[in-house]
């Protein structure tokens, strides 16, 4: 009798060890069918096993390090890969580190973004920073996005640009984020990069945001460059012809060029585009005067002046249905 029970007991000791040794890889089954919450409650309750036991210097602290210091991502791979400062780096530890990384994975799945940050952020507590950490810098930067916290956003997705640096569509994703704003140069930078590397399958309206970039900056030889790769790819677009024949003559004098955009422009304009065809036909009767050419350019000064009068009397006409 006594050996049946403990035969039994035995059994139930093997089923509950052989359980508790598989349950590491349960929260796996539940990320692979979406079911992020129930992962969690696995990865949350063997990260306390595991912290339970861990000397005092070694623990997590209670509260975990203040989001806005994650925010400042001031040269976080220094700060990580040094063990001397604490307590940003504790050791390193593969367990931790992937329950924390599958925490955050799960937390940016439910929604829940500031505790997708936190435990991105002590999974790098758990690890010497390499080339294999480059992703979670990314989805720190995409997550500070999703919180509307620019400068976080462009801090990590640099980050994660110079831990991978062949990765060139990190550097795209700068050049896009910063194109709009002050730092002009730092986008040209990177989009040159990207361009660099895509060559011939370079997308047209990179070149086009590139030019613009330059003409930000006062650099309006490599302006009208950008312009005119775009333009190899999108001959028809008005607006952009009459761009590059103004900055050309304007900017470049580079009357060649300037002719031509404008009178490809003239080609392609609305009957109701009247601005740009005034000034159009006025520099084009410039630059044929200039060239001695006064037949051409008698001609188009009496088409910019008959297009100045439409323009009045439209004004003229619009002020009289109000005031009427």
């Amino acid at each position: 009798m006594k050996c049946n029970v403990l035969t039994v007991c035995l059994a139930i000791f093997c089923i509950v060890l052989l359980y508790d040794n598989s349950s590491g890889q349960d929260y796996n089954g539940f990320i692979q069918q979406k079911k992020f919450s129930e992962a969690l409650q696995i990865i949350q309750s063997q990260l306390d096993a595991i912290y339970s036991k861990r000397s005092i210097d070694k623990k997590i602290p209670d509260s975990y390090i203040a989001i806005e210091k994650i925010e400042e991502g001031i040269d976080l791979k220094k700060l990580f890969s040094d063990r001397k400062l604490q307590p940003y780096f504790i050791e390193n530890n593969e367990t931790l580190y992937t329950l924390h990384i599958n925490a955050a994975l799960c937390y940016q799945n439910i929604f829940k973004y500031n505790e997708a940050v936190q435990h991105y952020f002590q999974a790098l507590r758990f690890t010497i920073i390499t080339e294999k950490d480059h992703s979670i810098f990314y989805s720190l930067a995409l997550l500070f996005k999703r919180l509307k916290k620019t400068e976080a956003y462009l801090n990590y997705l640099e980050e994660a640009y110079e831990i991978k640096p062949d990765n060139y569509d990190y550097s795209l994703e700068l050049a896009l984020a910063l194109a709009p704003g002050k730092n002009k140069k730092k986008a040209l930078f990177h989009l040159n990069r990207y361009i660099q590397s895509k060559g011939s399958e370079t997308p047209p309206e990179l070149y086009l945001t590139a030019a613009n970039c330059y003409e930000s900056i006062g650099d309006f030889i490599n302006a009208g460059r950008y312009y005119q790769l775009y333009l190899n790819n999108h001959p028809d677009d008005a607006a952009i012809q009459f761009a590059l024949g103004y900055l050309a003559f304007t900017k470049i004098s580079d009357m060649k060029l300037a002719y031509a955009s404008l009178t490809k422009g003239l080609s392609l304009y609305g009957e109701t585009d009247l601005i740009r065809k005034g000034i159009s036909h006025s520099i084009i009767g410039d630059i044929t005067s200039m060239d001695l050419n006064y037949t051409e350019s008698l001609d188009n000064y009496l088409q910019a002046t008959q297009i100045a009068e439409r323009i009045q009397k439209s004004i003229e006409d619009k002020k009289n249905s109000i005031e009427g």
